[in-house]
């Protein structure tokens, strides 16, 4: 470590590798340290599992959407309507097409979501509002 690398740590106005110093909004602050006095743990150590649990969801929200640009117009049709609750033989009545086909489009969605089933794509899809799609 360089000279004044130490020099600015020990006053202050370099944190030592790996600890990072984040302002948090000031109207965070009540509510932060009255969830971290419920759950018995300090503020700090709260604000940090949620920071980590925030950055998880945001990469797992991009790894969901790039998954569903990769699909197909008529894979993204048949998953909205897998997750509106539509049966296998609804979605092909509705699209105009077999029910073998709509299976093979599922079984396509699953491998490409890394899915076992229909129930599991729909927790995937939960947030998602495919109203639109009806």
């Amino acid at each position: 470590m360089y000279l004044l690398d130490v020099l600015l740590e020990r006053l202050g106005l370099r944190l030592p590798p790996g600890k990072r110093n984040f302002a948090l909004d000031e109207r965070l602050l009540e509510p932060l340290e009255t969830l971290a006095e419920e759950e018995e743990r300090s503020a700090d150590d709260l604000a940090n599992e949620l920071l980590r649990q925030a950055v998880n969801q945001i990469g797992f929200n991009r790894d969901t959407w790039r998954r569903w640009s990769e699909l197909t117009s008529r894979e993204q049709q048949v998953t909205a309507l897998i997750c509106l609750g539509y049966a296998y033989y609804q979605i092909a009545w509705r699209l105009g097409i077999t029910e073998n086909t709509v299976k093979t489009h599922t079984k396509n969605i699953f491998s490409k979501f890394d899915l076992h089933g229909r129930g599991e794509l729909q927790v995937l899809m939960r947030d998602w509002d495919f109203r639109g799609w009806e």
